[in-house]
């Protein structure tokens, strides 16, 4: 599988592939970066990319960079192609973005109903703790890249 940065173009597979995470929360259909304009501001950025195979969007990445922190504010694999590594391939490409980037912490928030936490913990990333938000109780996870 191939990860590219997405292009505009790659808007409404983006929204549809996005869709798997309103599936286990429902407020993630109002959440900012499950936007058409955030995600083709982030697209300009060149901070949203997609993992390709035989001309197929497998899953979507979306990172950002707050502060010294290197930020995956969202990832999302299409359901017929989970549990293949896709995930872990977008970490991977994360953290070599954020090292190139020069950032000292790569962070991600995971709202608990995901179950993402051993996915998170599986990829290098500590618990940093367990925080209420409007939307519901959430992990926060980091890791060193420095």
């Amino acid at each position: 599988m191939e990860i590219l940065l997405a292009k505009e173009r790659n808007v409404e597979d983006i929204l549809r592939i996005n869709q798997v995470l309103c599936k286990n929360y429902a407020g993630f259909r109002d959440f900012r970066y499950n936007k058409p304009n955030v995600i083709l501001e982030d697209i300009e950025r060149g901070f949203y990319f997609i993992g390709v195979e035989n001309n197929k969007i497998k899953g979507v990445m979306s990172l950002g960079i707050n502060g010294n922190d290197f930020v995956l504010r969202s990832i999302a694999v299409d359901e017929n192609f989970q549990k293949e590594g896709i995930g872990k391939k977008f970490v991977e490409r994360a953290k070599i973005i954020g090292v190139k980037n020069s950032t000292d912490t790569f962070v991600v928030g995971s709202m608990l109903d995901y179950n993402a936490r051993s996915f998170y913990e599986n990829c290098g990333f500590k618990l940093g703790r367990i925080k209420k938000t409007v939307w519901g109780d959430s992990y926060e996870f980091y890791m060193k890249l420095t």
